[in-house]
């Protein structure tokens, strides 16, 4: 089981992923996924040929190239070819990044529900820290300044329509209620 936190009930059994089928239904193992990264490098398994394809990106019917294809995502992290691999279900989440030239390899899992996307940004600051003399800086996107936010006037009985519990997954609900002329969401059971 996954868990999550609640602030008065504190850690709780997460989501059930045991009735999962298909690509969520799948279970793995630390070592098991290490196993298979090395594969990408090595072809034991499938051999070279099916290894190269699984390599190689897709393309759209326009013939437009994504960088998606046949169970990986191939990019460029920092100027390094890097090849990825993860999901999500029922409170659980795995990040696989592989960088092929440098032989480096990261696997990050999580049962925490409520940090769905920690390990890929975990992976990210490990290939950081261990691949650093080989990452180019990237180049900072200029930012337009924000623009001004116009404001509109509301009738505050409006609120009263949003006022209620709102579940957003297993476990997670939140309580919206109106407090003069605004409205307050806060977690609820």
């Amino acid at each position: 089981y996954s868990y999550n936190y609640h602030p008065r009930e504190g850690y709780r059994k997460g989501a059930d992923n045991l009735s999962a089928v298909g690509s969520g239904g799948l279970f793995s193992t630390l070592e098991d996924l290490c196993k298979w990264m090395q594969n990408l490098e090595t072809g034991k398994v499938g051999g070279s040929t099916v290894i190269q394809k699984m390599m190689t990106p897709g393309s759209l019917n326009s013939g437009k190239e994504i960088d998606y294809g046949y169970g990986l995502t191939i990019s460029t992290y920092k100027g390094l070819k890097r090849i990825t691999c993860g999901g999500t279900w029922g409170g659980f989440s795995s990040a696989l990044q592989y960088f092929p030239d440098q032989r480096f390899g990261i696997v990050a899992l999580s049962n925490w529900d409520y940090q769905l996307e920690y390990p890929e940004r975990f992976a990210q600051s490990i290939a950081d820290i261990y691949l650093e003399s080989h990452l180019q800086a990237q180049a900072e996107k200029p930012t337009e300044p924000p623009k001004a936010k116009e404001k509109v006037k509301l009738d505050p009985a409006i609120y009263d329509r949003y006022a209620g519990n709102y579940r957003l997954r297993p476990g997670i609900l939140w309580a919206v209620a109106r407090e003069g002329d605004r409205l307050l969401l806060t977690p609820s059971r």
